[in-house]
């Protein structure tokens, strides 16, 4: 294992903490919709299969008696053919972040999800000496938003491909998953509050942590927002359900961000973990980012060479 600790920010009583599931590869394209390759090529450059690379972050927030997960990362139960298609390099992993810092699975309380996506999703569960799905994390409520459940349990033809029944199912039959209802928000713990905003899929949430004593703020964006690249207003995924709503929600929330200095969480940004808001004299909205490169000494080869 590397000699290196996830990157740490200190939140009022809260102690945050970056954490890596891996890396893994989706076509530029459909990450970057409309955007033309000449551009999003310059900032996430291509491999030869047209795929940008892409890290499956989560973040640990901790405090007294209290260890929470927001997001589960893909996992390593996944067919050897899905690690192909997906270029899946378990550089790290939340049980080898996790024992970095003195924990375990067991010691997590609570893991929250901005959406059920296999890459957000997947470590919820891991295979038992049965080769069967069991929960990862015994100890821990899980949350998800009832439209996001609604949503998994009914996809339709266009993301029916990005539900795996077996990462969350096996999570709601141990009775460990709270369904939270039809409300636009809800505070899993207190100081956290899940908002549903849509626009990647009709339950997407963010998650928000506000400090009792302090002024700070800090948001894991889900896949509002996957990547730094993605800062910008126009650009959005090919995968987003509701382009339009996307771009609104991005309008709003970015603008808010800027004016708390929010610290927002990235899921899918290898070259850091988390950035402020910037704006610059044209009025584009960019990331300005602390803990740059903290991959690079978990990498096995260098982007774009498979391992």
């Amino acid at each position: 294992m590397p000699d290196r600790l996830p990157p740490k920010y200190s939140l009022g009583e809260w102690t945050l903490h970056a954490i890596s599931d891996g890396l893994y590869r989706l076509d530029g394209g459909a990450m970057f919709g409309t955007i033309p390759k000449v551009l999003w090529d310059k900032v996430k450059p291509a491999d030869e299969r047209n795929r940008i690379d892409m890290c499956l972050s989560c973040l640990l927030a901790t405090r007294k008696n209290q260890a929470i997960l927001i997001e589960a990362g893909i996992g390593n139960k996944n067919p050897e053919k899905f690690e192909f298609i997906y270029g899946v390099d378990h550089i790290s992993s939340i049980d080898e972040e996790l024992a970095r810092l003195g924990m375990k699975p067991s010691d997590i309380n609570h893991v929250i999800l901005s959406h059920l996506h296999f890459d957000h999703a997947g470590s919820l569960t891991i295979l038992n000496d049965k080769n069967e799905p069991v929960p990862h994390f015994p100890n821990a409520r899980h949350h998800v938003h009832a439209i996001e459940w609604e949503t998994a349990l009914n996809p339709n033809l266009r993301n029916r491909a990005s539900y795996v029944t077996r990462d969350w199912m096996p999570v709601y039959e141990a009775g460990l998953m709270d369904i939270h209802g039809e409300e636009d928000e809800y505070e899993p713990v207190p100081g956290i509050r899940v908002d549903l905003v849509g626009g990647h899929t009709p339950g997407q949430c963010t998650i928000r942590i506000e400090p009792f004593e302090s002024g700070k703020v800090t948001v894991f964006v889900g896949d509002v927002i996957p990547t730094g690249a993605h800062v910008p207003i126009p650009w959005i995924m090919g995968y987003d359900l509701e382009p339009m709503k996307q771009v609104e929600i991005k309008e709003l929330l970015l603008s808010q961000w800027m004016d708390e200095n929010a610290l927002i969480v990235f899921p899918h940004e290898t070259r850091y973990p988390w950035a402020y808001v910037g704006k610059d004299d044209k009025g584009n909205y960019f990331a300005k980012p602390l803990d740059e490169g903290w991959l690079e000494p978990l990498r096995r080869v260098q982007w774009p060479t498979l391992p």
